[in-house]
């Protein structure tokens, strides 16, 4: 988050730059600008916006991979149990319990030994 704002801030630091730039130079014109040079400034005004939405992108896709590889690590030690039947009311660390000590021989485990986060 801290690279977005870093690069949020140095992409608007550069385009108050160049807008100055810009408007000095039109100030120093005496002439009114011309139909010529507006298609170059339009074209530089372009890519550099369109630099800066790309490095936007690219920092939103390593956000976006962060996330995913801390849900990952948050979920490394996690056991999901399918074809369980659930009921409405019933107590699923219980109900776990039960399963794990009678489908693997374990008579003294107790939701105790279940470690919940």
């Amino acid at each position: 988050m801290e690279s977005i704002k870093e690069s949020l801030s140095a992409l608007t630091d550069m385009f108050n730059a160049r807008m100055n730039d810009f408007q000095q130079d039109l100030n120093k014109t005496s002439s009114p600008v011309t139909n010529h040079s507006l298609p170059v400034e339009f074209s530089t005004f372009r890519s550099f916006i369109l630099s800066a939405l790309n490095t936007l992108q690219r920092q939103v896709e390593c956000l976006a991979l962060e996330i995913d590889r801390q849900e990952m690590r948050r979920r490394h030690k996690m056991i999901l149990f399918h074809g369980v039947p659930e009921q409405k009311v019933e107590d699923t660390t219980a109900k776990i319990t039960g399963l794990v000590a009678e489908h693997l021989d374990l008579s003294n485990f107790s939701s105790a030994s279940i470690k919940q986060t």
